[in-house]
């Protein structure tokens, strides 16, 4: 069956990148200004904490934390003290990985860092969905972070691109987990949902097709009424909106390839008429796709 979380991560387009190493010895205290990019951290031993924004996250060996926009943090000792800033640590890099290290004498912690990028669409996709903060753990988790471990320590050939996809992995089993949380809100939480999954998967294969509420609601197996209901209430949105919300972020990934002509996008996302796409898409995004076109293409890229 096609799935529906996946599609999406495919159009987000998450990289995992620039591999680091926190060497603390307790107590001690890293405080970072934060990112333009997402930002993770592994505990390889010891325990730290991580305080963001007066959120406080606890971890232990073989535990993720994800911060998605990349806030400014601290991540410390379980013994509190003043953090220094990491750009005033002293490094090393013997193994060839930039290693700062915080605090005196013999190091008890080690905190593997990264970095996340997201496609041009990924702000929109994912990163505007998920908490501040994504806190991972468990025993699959565990045997991953120790296989990042080994890749960056030994460094075998290859151990960049094994790193990367084991970054990028990392990030993927930590959205599984809180999307598989009760209270996991939005409409990335109707990717996963039994009955409503079922339905945006149908929407993701074949967006252009007639999709009424009764039509989706049959793909989800539900009645209407209960169907339109459930997806307001998950989702956060009517059905037919985010058919049109999904329609309209497909075009404008069409419409940022150069070679894809303005009906040609219109059609491959259920528009008979160039116009009736025109409308859409002006409701939607807010310009014309001709305009929103030029301007994205004038746009320097980042």
């Amino acid at each position: 069956m096609h799935d529906p979380l996946s599609t999406v991560l495919g159009r987000a387009r998450v990289e995992a990148a620039f591999f680091s190493r926190a060497l603390g010895a307790s107590p001690w205290a890293v405080e970072t200004r934060g990112a333009t990019s997402g930002i993770f951290h592994v505990l390889v031993r010891g325990a730290a904490v991580l305080e963001v924004e007066g959120e406080r996250v606890e971890l232990h060996p073989g535990e993720l934390v994800v911060l998605p926009t990349g806030p400014a943090h601290v991540l410390r000792s379980l013994a509190p003290c003043a953090p220094t800033w990491i750009g005033a640590l002293p490094r090393a890099d013997t193994d060839g990985l930039p290693t700062v290290c915080a605090g005196e004498g013999v190091p008890d912690t080690e905190v593997l860092c990264g970095t996340l990028r997201f496609g041009p669409f990924g702000d929109e996709l994912l990163v505007a969905h998920l908490p501040r903060v994504l806190h991972a753990r468990g025993p699959a988790l565990a045997a991953w972070v120790g296989a990042l471990s080994t890749e960056l320590a030994a460094r075998p050939p290859g151990a960049d691109a094994v790193a990367a996809c084991l970054g990028e992995l990392l990030f993927l089993l930590a959205l599984r987990e809180w999307l598989g949380a009760a209270d996991a809100p939005g409409w990335l939480a109707g990717l996963v949902h039994p009955d409503l999954g079922r339905a945006l998967a149908r929407v993701q294969a074949d967006p252009a097709a007639d999709w009424t509420v009764a039509r989706l609601a049959r793909a989800a197996g539900l009645s209407r009424t209960y169907f339109a209901e459930l997806f307001a209430r998950i989702v956060g949105m009517p059905p037919v909106a985010w058919v049109i919300h999904w329609r309209m972020l497909i075009a404008r990934q069409l419409l940022a390839d150069p070679r894809q002509t303005i009906p040609a996008v219109a059609e491959a996302v259920g528009y008979s008429s160039e116009a009736a796409f025109h409308r859409a898409f002006h409701r939607e995004v807010g310009e014309p796709p001709a305009r929103w076109r030029r301007r994205t293409s004038a746009a320097p890229s980042t």
